[in-house]
């Protein structure tokens, strides 16, 4: 055996115990595997013995030795039920290759990170988009409700509109009474001739005082009715603050989610460069 491939033998154990991840280390001369160590989880089906032109064809080293070159493949966990980097490099002596040196390193942790990070972007893609609709949606609920807040102002300053005529009409109604008064009194001093003149009279005077029953009481509903718009427009006044408020907070989570998405983007691209 090479002396090259020998010292790398004696040197086996050593490179895999300084090694975080888990090992397989093969030496091969030019034509078999000529010492194997396996790792703790991961055990390539090759051993001791195996030709290139038997078992070992198509595998890492057998590409080494073809192209002459360090060969470097990576296989998912569907082989041997880890993810793991195959690497296999020639051994030189001066110009001449008098072997290989492969080692396999389970890829077990970098698989795992590079499925959560694709995770993670995918679940801040489908957070950001919902986010996104929840801005949208609370920026026309705010719209709305200003405009709600802007019609019960218009409805508020009608009423006060409405109770200026019915004080109007109250003065006429006290007006009106006030001349069938007068009317019946006259009436009265007519006498016999004025009995028809007094039935006016006092029809006059029924109509006016309905007229001014009718008043108090629409004055009283339009005076609850304004108390009940004057609290619609503090809740209103309330939810349109707490809406703009929702919507800057929604805002603000729709970029911590961008840079999140960002920033796991960014690892799965490292991962992937670095695969």
């Amino acid at each position: 055996m090479h002396p090259k491939l020998q010292e790398l033998i004696n040197s086996l154990e050593t490179i895999q115990q300084s090694s975080v991840e888990d090992l397989n280390l093969f030496v091969l001369d030019m034509d078999k595997v000529v010492a194997k160590l396996p790792g703790r989880r991961i055990n390539l089906a090759f051993e001791v013995g195996d030709h290139f032109d038997g078992k070992l064809k198509g595998s890492v080293t057998h590409t080494s030795k073809l192209r002459g070159e360090i060969v470097r493949q990576e296989r998912g966990p569907e082989f041997l039920g880890i993810a793991y980097v195959a690497t296999s490099v020639p051994v030189y002596d001066g110009n001449e290759v008098v072997g290989f040196f492969t080692a396999v390193a389970s890829n077990e942790k970098a698989d795992v990170i590079q499925k959560s990070a694709d995770r993670l972007a995918e679940s801040v893609d489908e957070a950001a988009a919902y986010t996104e609709q929840m801005t949208v949606a609370s920026q026309e609920v705010a719209e709305q409700i200003q405009g709600v807040l802007q019609d019960s102002h218009l409805l508020n300053e009608n009423i006060k509109h409405v109770t200026s005529i019915l004080s109007f009409v109250e003065e006429v109604a006290s007006q009106s009474h006030l001349l069938g008064l007068n009317a019946a009194i006259l009436a009265a001093r007519a006498g016999e001739h004025g009995m028809g003149f007094n039935v006016v009279a006092t029809e006059i005077r029924k109509m006016a005082d309905n007229s001014k029953s009718a008043v108090s009481n629409i004055s009283t509903i339009l005076h609850e009715i304004q108390k009940y718009i004057v609290n619609i427009d503090a809740s209103i006044g309330r939810m349109s603050t707490f809406t703009q408020e929702h919507a800057a907070s929604m805002e603000e989570l729709s970029a911590s989610f961008e840079q999140i998405d960002k920033t796991a983007h960014d690892l799965a691209a490292v991962l992937n460069k670095t695969r």
